[in-house]
């Protein structure tokens, strides 16, 4: 008797662990777009362009500029004033504006908080030594690509 409840209770235990290890493990949520800033580039085949991404902190109430190639300002943390064009846009945290190539904007970050955040750029290979943006922002190289971006094409661009 004594053996044969042992058994009933290896095979239920045995039941169980393997309806347990057939169980699907749930999908991971899908990945969301958002899309900060996005226009079209009328050429992008005039010269070779090159990728490079850098990330900057200007200290509270601070002002400094940034240009060079078409590129996208992201917020990361604090706000800045931006003025373009003689349009001024005030980005927050997880906000971006796009900066047409020969332009320049001017930032002032807010008196609170240093305003961080990361410029990407699409620029040709003579404008990569030259930092995009001016002091006092303290600004540090993340990326740029070792070889211009072969064949791009003129079109919409979206970061």
């Amino acid at each position: 008797m004594r053996l044969m409840i042992s058994g009933i209770m290896l095979l239920s235990g045995m039941a169980l662990s393997g309806s347990a290890t057939a169980q699907t493990t749930p999908a991971p949520p899908a990945a969301t777009r958002t899309v900060v800033a996005a226009t079209k580039l009328p050429t992008v085949t005039d010269a070779p362009l090159y990728f490079k991404a850098v990330s900057a902190t200007l200290p509270p109430g601070e002002k400094s500029a940034i240009s060079g190639g078409n590129g996208v300002l992201y917020q990361v943390s604090g706000s800045t004033e931006v003025s373009l064009g003689g349009e001024a846009k005030l980005l927050n945290a997880g906000e971006g504006l796009f900066i047409a190539n020969g332009k320049v904007a001017e930032l002032k970050a807010s008196s609170g908080a240093p305003s961080i955040f990361l410029h990407f750029a699409l620029a040709p290979g003579v404008a990569l030594d030259r930092s995009a943006t001016t002091s006092p922002a303290a600004v540090k190289d993340l990326y740029r690509t070792a070889a211009p971006i072969p064949n791009l094409k003129p079109g919409m661009i979206s970061i």
